[in-house]
């Protein structure tokens, strides 16, 4: 799932650095966090499977 919407911007900082744009950032950002709401679900999943086995 990615955002197309915003194309990469870059921009410079006072140093001279480039860094991401915000919109980047916050793409990354909801990115990881579905990633981590993924193997969360998987491990969940995992947990009531074992249960069930151990009741039978």
């Amino acid at each position: 799932m990615t955002m197309e919407a915003h194309p990469e911007q870059e921009t410079m900082t006072q140093n001279g650095d480039w860094k991401k744009s915000f919109n980047e950032q916050e793409q990354e950002e909801i990115e990881l966090s579905i990633k981590s709401v993924n193997e969360f679900s998987q491990e969940l999943e995992r947990v009531r499977v074992a249960k069930k086995t151990r009741r039978q």
